[in-house]
């Protein structure tokens, strides 16, 4: 009878190591998703995003978080961020704070803004902190 259960609970063992394996593998080699062809759950300014987050952070959380939004603003710095990101901060002169759209394994030479330009970006809502924050930011070329 001993035999028996250690060899269930060493197949137990297995069988969670392989899964916890497998969706480990899954999650390391996902790629971030292409929302250039993904209409955008709201489109609006990006003076007026951060606005509603200033004013009512509780119910701009419940409408924008994990929503695709566009955003068109102008262009206040192009940083290199971590881990291979490009930062666009959008936001107007006299602002306090702005729009931080987060570009996912691109070049400088990829995200072709630059201080000044006015742009437009999709990305997906994830909050506010001092900024709002777009992730998996795409650039929407003018018409």
């Amino acid at each position: 009878m001993k035999k028996r259960t250690v060899l269930w609970v060493i197949v137990t063992i297995v069988v969670i190591g392989l899964a916890g394996g497998g969706y480990g593998f899954y999650e390391f080699f996902r790629t971030h998703a292409d929302l250039s062809n993904v209409k955008p759950d709201y489109t609006l300014a990006a003076s007026d995003l951060s606005s509603e987050f200033e004013n009512d952070e509780n119910a701009a959380t419940q409408k924008y978080v994990d929503k695709v939004v566009q955003v068109t603003g102008p262009v206040a710095s192009v940083e290199l961020g971590s881990d291979s990101t490009i930062n666009v901060t959008l936001r107007d002169e006299d602002a306090l704070s702005g729009v931080i759209c987060s570009f996912q394994g691109r070049g400088l030479d990829d995200v072709a803004v630059k201080k000044g330009d006015v742009a437009v970006i999709r990305g997906q809502c994830s909050g506010v902190l001092l900024d709002v924050l777009l992730n998996n930011c795409v650039l929407i070329p003018k018409k």
